[in-house]
């Protein structure tokens, strides 16, 4: 609802002075949908939700004269939408969204109709800008509907149809009656209409997939998707033979022998080696079939130092995942960037160092210091401005990941997450602890084995078996792990051998093939770069 005031660009031949503001509702029933087996679908799910800033678009067609207004814009703020309209005799409110500055002459809705056919209407609805710009959406008040005291009551309806695919999907959460964390397991769905080399459906939520289609034509539809954890193929095929009408909704409700249940939310705690994904939904590590897109890594712990998320509200809790590649500052390919620590960053203020004075010979209590998160020191690195304009130092390993322009921006850190940060040394001693052991759970050093129970970091391991095991994991998702390399942390000891804040990195020895937590040489030979890979907590 909105009360208007007093200015706007006069078009017709009446007095400003002389008009009447009108009051502005706006209203959306959503589309009138039926599912397959031409069952009535009633729910609010299939009404559009207008958000603040949305714009629609008005335009004001005087019935004699043919005058109009052009195109004005009015936007939703609060329960208002911000503009000014004036009451015309014997003329026509034609209004439209999503709102479209590019829209010039309209006498009618047909106009608006065409407009978006030829110019905004794509087949490729896979994001919210395109599946919106495909949703054309008018209104109509008639002059005879109107009087200089009536309000201008626009109730949109579609001028497309909806077409909406639910595939059921496995649903857990953590503890009982779906109390703890929830998470679903993604559908790796694809959908072909007809001969388009284009269509992308939408996708609401997990399972749900939506389409725009035009009015009045066949479609056929036809796709695929994998049971994740029976490692079933699933066919979807259906045919509208004579297509659909305005605001009209078909819906298919996809089902197959021992598909999951809608609705069913199964307990299961959290396991390292799950699978991780950018909505923050997780495939179980025994599931069989693993879908890789929007996968951005892989849990390696379940607790947490209740970092706190991006959106600045969020304490994460949940546990830890380990990013899919190394960080990297390509556009283009996965290779890894090896980073400087950086002298400067090492007399930061606050910088949290391992008191390690009784013993500065040794680094056992550094390595073993789990009472500080690596979100802590990385958030204090960043910050730092430190290195700002240069890319060899391990501030630009945090800044850069997951960010547009790079190879890893698929890999964006969600709001509700942490961030990517670099690891202490006890953090990433749970990675290999965690993910490393072989299949009895051992480690093995010097040609024997030992328990991963008794592994803190501080032992020396074949690191060789290590990178194969958190290989096997990540290549099903398109990650990998090198070897012969070193890993920075962020881990820092307070004195080491007479000098004072002493990083610490992870060193795998390609002559021995073995792998120790090590100081970190700060002078800047290039043999002192190490790769750096990211964690965050969620």
């Amino acid at each position: 609802m909105m009360m208007v005031g007093c200015s706007q660009e006069n078009v017709t031949e009446q007095v400003e002075n002389n008009l009447c503001t009108m009051m502005v509702n706006v209203t959306e029933s959503g589309f009138s949908t039926m599912n397959d087996d031409s069952r009535v679908v009633t729910s609010d799910d299939y009404k559009t939700s207008f958000e603040d800033n949305d714009q629609i678009g008005l335009f004001i067609v005087e019935n004699e004269t043919g005058k109009l207004l052009k195109n004005m814009a009015l936007t939703k703020s609060g329960s208002n939408w911000e503009g000014t309209v004036y009451y015309y005799d014997n003329a026509d409110y034609i209004a439209y969204y999503p709102y479209d500055a590019q829209l010039k002459e309209v006498a009618s809705v047909a106009d608006i109709e065409k407009y978006f056919k030829e110019n905004k209407y794509t087949y490729d609805q896979s994001t919210v800008a395109n599946y919106r710009n495909s949703d054309l959406m008018t209104a109509v008040v008639e002059a005879e509907s109107l009087t200089e005291t009536s309000p201008l009551n626009l109730n949109f309806t579609h001028n497309n149809a909806l077409v909406e695919f639910n595939i059921p999907y496995y649903s857990y959460s953590t503890e009982a009656d779906g109390a703890g964390y929830r998470y679903s397991v993604p559908v790796d769905l694809t959908l072909e209409l007809g001969e388009s080399d284009t269509f992308k459906p939408y996708q609401v939520a997990v399972g749900k997939y939506r389409v725009i289609v035009p009015v009045g034509e066949s479609l056929a539809f036809s796709g695929q998707f994998t049971d994740a954890k029976l490692d079933k193929p699933v066919y979807v095929n259906a045919e509208i033979k004579d297509g659909l009408a305005k605001n009209a909704g078909m819906v298919y409700n996809v089902t197959y022998t021992d598909s999951p249940t809608v609705g069913t939310i199964a307990t299961r705690p959290l396991e390292p080696g799950d699978y991780y994904y950018a909505d923050g939904n997780i495939v179980p590590n025994d599931f069989t079939a693993v879908p890789e897109e929007n996968c951005i890594g892989v849990v390696f712990a379940t607790t947490t130092k209740d970092e706190t998320a991006l959106d600045g509200t969020t304490t994460c809790s949940n546990g830890y995942v380990m990013a899919l590649v190394d960080a990297t500052g390509n556009d283009d390919k996965v290779t890894s960037w090896t980073y400087y620590w950086g002298q400067n960053n090492t007399s930061i203020a606050s910088l949290y160092a391992t008191d390690n004075s009784t013993d500065n010979t040794s680094l056992t209590a550094v390595i073993t210091d789990d009472s500080k998160s690596g979100f802590y020191n990385t958030d204090l690195i960043v910050k730092s401005g430190n290195y700002t304009d240069k890319v060899e130092y391990i501030q630009h390993a945090v800044t850069t990941f997951g960010q547009e322009g790079y190879f890893t921006s698929n890999y964006k850190a969600p709001e509700f997450t942490s961030g990517w940060f670099i690891p202490s040394a006890a953090q990433l001693a749970t990675l290999i602890k965690n993910l490393g052991a072989d299949e009895n759970g051992n480690l093995s050093y010097d040609g024997s084995n030992y328990n991963v129970t008794d592994y803190d970091g501080t032992q020396k391991i074949r690191f060789d078996d290590v990178v194969e095991k958190l290989n096997s994991k990540l290549s099903v998702v398109g990650g990998s792990f090198e070897k012969n390399k070193g890993f920075m942390t962020v881990s820092v000891a307070s004195d080491y051998n007479g000098s004072s804040n002493v990083p610490l990195f992870l060193n795998h020895s390609s002559s021995n093939h073995k792998a120790d937590f090590i100081a970190v040489n700060l002078e800047e030979n290039k043999n002192n770069k190490k790769n750096v890979r990211l964690i965050l907590a969620f």
